[in-house]
C-alpha cells in the first residue's frame, strides 16, 4: 500500500517447495574414514515451506532511506542432517531424514545514509530466532537458538574516476542441523577501482580478510551420549584484479529463451 510520502507498507504470504539435494539423496555409504561414516537418504520428501511477511519502506530522500520487515516461516517435515554414535562399535553415521517442524521469527533491515556527495554508508542485515522440534530419531532434541548476520559498507567516490568500497560484515553462528552447530566469523574486504576511459575502461584491485590468512570453520555436533567437534582450517585471505572494457551498444535488448530450469528450490548446506 503506498502513501502519499512515497512511502510503502508491504503484507504478503509465499508457499514454495523445498527439494532435497542430490547428495542428499544418494544411498553410497562413505566407509574412507571407518570411524565416521555417511550416507544419504533415497527416500526423503519434498517439503513445503510457508513464509508470512510484513515491511515497511520509508519515502526515501536525498541523504536517508531505509527498509524493515519482519517474517514468520513455517514447516514440517523438514529434511537435516541425523548424527549417530553407536557407543558398542565407536562409529559416527551421518545421514538425512525428514525430521523436523517448527518455524522461525525474523527480522530484516536495509539502511542507507550519504551525508556528503561523495561518501555512502549502508548497513543491512538480518536476526532470526530459531523455534524447532525434532521428530523420529532426534525427537529428543530442539532448537531455540538466536542467530543473526549484519553488513556494514562504505562506498567513496573520489575526483578523477577514483572510488573505494571498504566492507565489514558479521555472521553469528549459525544451525546446521537440530544437532550441529558452526561457529560465527567476522569477514572484511577493501576494493580500489579506477576509470581509466569514461563508460568505458575500468580497472579494480581487491583484498579479502586482510587481517586474518585462516579461518577455522568449526562444527561442533551433541547428542545424548556423545560430543564431536570439526575443526577445519581454510584460506581465508586473498587478492583480486579485475580489468573490464565496454564496447559497442546493442539497438535492441537481448530476448532470453523463457525455457529453462531454475534449481533455486533445492536445500543444502546450513539450516
Amino acid at each position: 500500500h503506498p502513501f502519499a510520502d512515497n512511502s510503502s507498507f508491504n503484507f504478503g504470504f509465499m508457499e514454495r517447495i523445498r527439494r532435497p539435494s542430490i547428495n542428499r539423496l544418494n544411498p553410497f555409504v562413505d566407509r574412507s574414514n571407518p570411524d565416521f561414516v555417511s550416507t544419504g537418504n533415497p527416500n526423503l520428501k519434498p517439503v513445503v515451506l510457508n513464509n508470512v511477511e510484513m515491511g515497511y519502506n520509508s519515502p526515501g530522500g536525498k541523504k536517508l532511506s531505509f527498509f524493515v520487515a519482519m517474517d514468520y516461516t513455517f514447516f514440517k517435515d523438514l529434511e537435516l542432517p541425523v548424527v549417530i554414535f553407536d557407543p558398542a562399535t565407536q562409529i559416527t553415521t551421518t545421514t538425512y531424514e525428514n525430521n523436523a517442524k517448527g518455524g522461525g521469527i525474523g527480522f530484516n533491515f536495509n539502511l542507507n545514509y550519504s551525508p556528503v556527495k561523495f561518501y555512502n554508508v549502508s548497513l543491512k542485515g538480518n536476526l532470526l530466532q530459531f523455534l524447532v522440534n525434532g521428530t523420529g530419531n532426534v525427537a529428543s532434541q530442539h532448537m531455540d537458538m538466536f542467530t543473526g548476520r549484519a553488513t556494514l559498507s562504505n562506498g567513496f567516490k573520489l575526483d578523477n574516476g577514483w572510488s573505494a568500497n571498504l566492507n565489514i560484515d558479521y555472521q553469528s553462528r549459525q544451525p546446521q542441523s537440530l544437532q550441529g552447530v558452526n561457529n560465527a566469523f567476522f569477514r572484511s574486504s577493501l576494493s580500489i577501482n579506477k576509470e581509466l576511459v569514461k563508460n568505458k575502461l575500468y580497472i579494480s584491485g581487491a583484498v579479502n580478510n586482510p587481517f586474518t590468512k585462516f579461518r577455522n570453520a568449526v562444527t561442533t555436533t551433541t547428542g545424548t551420549d556423545y560430543y564431536q567437534v570439526n575443526d577445519s582450517q581454510v584460506y581465508f585471505r586473498y587478492v583480486s584484479f579485475n580489468l573490464n572494457y565496454n564496447f559497442g551498444k546493442l539497438q535492441s535488448d537481448i530476448k532470453k529463451n523463457r525455457k529453462g530450469i531454475n534449481n533455486d528450490d533445492v536445500g543444502g548446506g546450513s539450516l
